[in-house]
């Protein structure tokens, strides 16, 4: 998944989460940063993991505003 820095700066400020399963981002507040393995609320499957993991494991990828 591609995002800017700051889309990546908010999503990391609000505890957001990233499920690899879906895609995208999901569960709204309250995923650590380090996290692995969360219930995703979106398709119920083991597969959230916090905004910084996502981007250790190269789920994110930071691009310009113009990507």
């Amino acid at each position: 998944m591609k995002m800017t820095t700051e889309d990546y700066q908010i999503n990391c400020d609000e505890y957001n989460g990233y499920c690899v399963d879906c895609d995208d981002v999901t569960n709204y507040g309250g995923v650590e940063p380090d996290a692995e393995e969360y219930v995703c609320k979106r398709c119920e499957k083991n597969t959230v993991m916090g905004i910084e993991q996502a981007l250790v494991c190269d789920h994110i990828e930071i691009v310009d505003e113009d990507e």
